[in-house]
């Protein structure tokens, strides 16, 4: 069973790298041809509608991820009648939820375009069509994501990763189009990329009902009060966790920006986008292995759930590291390749960010196991409270005189701490063996490490800066052959033997 879902999980992964690849390099292009086609002005003030929109739509995320929790927990258990009735519950409350953001968002529609944006008196027609656009985007996008969370928890990451590129070049086709546009492009713009969340919500919805039994039997109506309260509580969990973590990120920032300045800032902001490009690595591989490790604590199989934890953890930690180790080395080349002209403290600020999420990835799968067992609410508290005691420790830390590296030595001090705290909240909650964990995932981690670190170092001291890409090629050969040899436990080696058979 564990080997099947190994192999599930393997094929997923690679779905998604590839998916994710695909989407960098297409979206990468398409950022260049839209920004020639409405020039710096309308793609900016087109970026800082959209932004003030978004910022909400981290809700939809959390509410995703319940219900994707809620329906894999009853598909372990085979219960299909629980499914439609949280299926029904779904929709009632997106819908609710999106009707009230709208609402609230249409009634401070003036606000925030005379009061809040600085925007051009010629430009506020064009702004408040591509406001109101945002609006209906934003409304289609939550819409769909009960759909999309359908799609995660039957695992059906293909067709999920077959839309997400239709989409992506759906929008390089309209950057395309958008320079031979005769009329205002700003509005034409806007109104195109309206059009694709709205084709995304009917693929995802038609899909769904014509595939899987809960979305044929859709009553609105069926609305289970209990059930009700029972995910609006875990999905206001959801929302503090991802709140918390937002809220240090723009914390820190405001933070570095009150006493260093727009340089600091901007050096601050090129961590963040680095640290998001290389973190998609592991996120690919939660989505593929959460669903699991739900099902098997719906299934009452704890021994399981908690191997596939481990598991997400070990190779979390894995597919970071065999990136970011030789970043951490090549750091100034990288910066110099990409950017140019590096603001100062760039290279410092990720460093310091990218391995505090490395860091993270520690125990990553714990916090799956957390969610699959259903206590999110001590969770949450401390192990995100303790992520966002970082921004008054960096205050603190400023408040004495200390350098702008103390803020940034205290992100990745705290990461360590959570990483460690997951270990007792689950050993609490449920009765997970520590050692065990520290015997399959920590002590396994150790020589591959280790290995990838000196490979890395003597390619450093010997290959010239100018060819640094074959460092990568060759630490990762040396890496992967520490992983299946030292880093794997002897199930993980037999399911490895039968992805490569097969």
């Amino acid at each position: 069973m564990i080997r099947t879902s190994s192999t599930r999980a393997v094929v997923n992964t690679g779905v998604q790298y590839i998916r994710s690849i695909i989407s960098v390099c297409v979206l990468l292009y398409t950022s260049r041809l839209i920004l020639s086609a409405l020039g710096v002005k309308d793609f900016g003030l087109y970026s800082l509608i959209l932004g003030v929109v978004s910022m909400l739509s981290f809700i939809k995320d959390s509410l995703a991820q319940t219900i994707q929790r809620y329906l894999s927990y009853y598909q372990g258990r085979e219960d299909l009648e629980k499914q439609c009735k949280i299926l029904n519950n779904s929709l009632l409350i997106q819908l609710l939820i999106s009707v009230s953001l709208i609402v609230i968002l249409f009634l401070l529609k003036d606000f925030v375009l005379y009061e809040l944006l600085n925007i051009d008196s010629q430009r506020l027609e064009a702004a408040s069509f591509v406001y109101s656009c945002m609006l209906v985007m934003l409304f289609f996008t939550m819409q769909s994501a009960p759909y999309f969370a359908v799609l995660i928890a039957h695992e059906n990451i293909i067709y999920t990763s077959i839309i997400q590129i239709l989409d992506v070049f759906l929008k390089l086709f309209v950057a395309l189009y958008l320079s031979s546009v005769n009329f205002d492009k700003l509005s034409f713009y806007a109104l195109c990329m309206t059009s694709i969340p709205v084709f995304e919500y009917a693929c995802h919805c038609l899909y769904c009902r014509f595939n899987y039994a809960e979305c044929r039997r859709i009553k609105l109506l069926d609305f289970d009060l209990t059930l009700f309260r029972d995910m609006f509580s875990f999905m206001g969990w959801n929302i503090y966790s991802v709140g918390c973590i937002t809220g240090r990120t723009q914390g820190i920032a405001v933070l570095l920006n009150r006493y260093f300045g727009v340089v600091v800032n901007a050096a601050y902001g090129i961590a963040q986008q680095v640290t998001g490009q290389i973190s998609f690595l592991s996120g690919s591989l939660l989505n593929a292995m959460q669903p699991q490790i739900v099902k098997a604590e719906g299934g009452k199989d704890r021994n399981k759930m908690f191997l596939l934890s481990e598991t997400t953890s070990k190779f979390a930690f894995f597919l970071i590291g065999f990136v970011t180790v030789p970043t951490l080395f090549y750091m100034d080349e990288i910066l110099a390749l990409w950017l140019g002209v590096v603001p100062n403290y760039a290279s410092m600020a990720c460093r310091y960010i990218l391995l505090a999420a490395w860091m993270d990835q520690l125990t990553m799968g714990l916090g799956a196991a957390n969610k699959a067992i259903g206590q999110i609410k001590k969770y949450s508290i401390i192990v995100n409270t303790i992520k966002i005691i970082t921004i008054p420790t960096a205050w603190f830390c400023l408040r004495m005189g200390l350098s702008v590296e103390s803020v940034f030595v205290s992100f990745v001090v705290f990461e360590i701490l959570c990483a460690i705290t997951r270990l007792f909240l689950l050993k609490s909650q449920g009765d997970m063996s520590i050692s065990q964990f520290v015997q399959n995932v920590f002590l396994k981690e150790i020589v591959p490490i280790g290995c990838l670190f000196l490979s890395t170092w003597i390619c450093y001291k010997l290959i010239p800066m100018d060819i640094f890409l074959l460092t990568y090629i060759i630490s990762a050969i040396a890496f992967t052959v520490a992983v299946i040899t030292c880093g794997l436990t002897s199930l993980e080696k037999q399911s490895l033997k039968i992805i490569f058979k097969r």
